[in-house]
């Protein structure tokens, strides 16, 4: 069971200003009439991934989907722009990010740490772990070949 709307429109307050305060990272506003489940979208500029192989971007989206529990479950991701990672899926294989290797979540977990999570991810995917898809373990492949 999830906090009183209140609090939880408090906390989610909070959470919003220090993600404000992240370089480069812009996230919807906070609906006032917020029922859970919630989805706040996410972009990211100046982050360097790849869409392709060797492709470069700095622009990327993810919807964080705050759950009926939340704060005291992590929030899911579900990434909405094109992207070539071991550790993400792209938009037309369901969106999913593996997030388990690099943030641990409570009651206590900030929405700014753990986008500077996912951020880090962009930036530093591991192909030693790749997500079971096709494409994932294309970039990891190609990922080990660049290392």
């Amino acid at each position: 069971m999830g906090l009183v709307k209140p609090v939880l429109l408090r906390r989610l307050r909070n959470d919003l200003q220090d993600v404000s305060n992240m370089p480069g990272v812009t996230v919807s506003d906070l609906d006032e009439a917020l029922e859970l489940p919630y989805t706040l979208h996410v972009v990211l500029d100046g982050i360097e991934g790849y869409s392709a192989p060797g492709r470069v971007i700095e622009h990327h989206e993810f919807d964080l989907i705050l759950g009926e529990d939340f704060p005291y479950e992590r929030p899911r991701l579900k990434w909405v722009t094109e992207i070539f990672h071991p550790n993400i899926l792209a938009p037309s294989e369901g969106g999913g990010v593996c997030v388990a290797d690099r943030d641990h979540w409570d009651f206590d977990s900030r929405l700014s740490d753990f986008i500077a999570a996912v951020t880090d991810l962009v930036k530093n995917p591991n192909p030693y772990n790749p997500l079971v898809s096709e494409t994932c373990s294309a970039a990891a492949e190609w990922f080990l070949k660049q290392a």
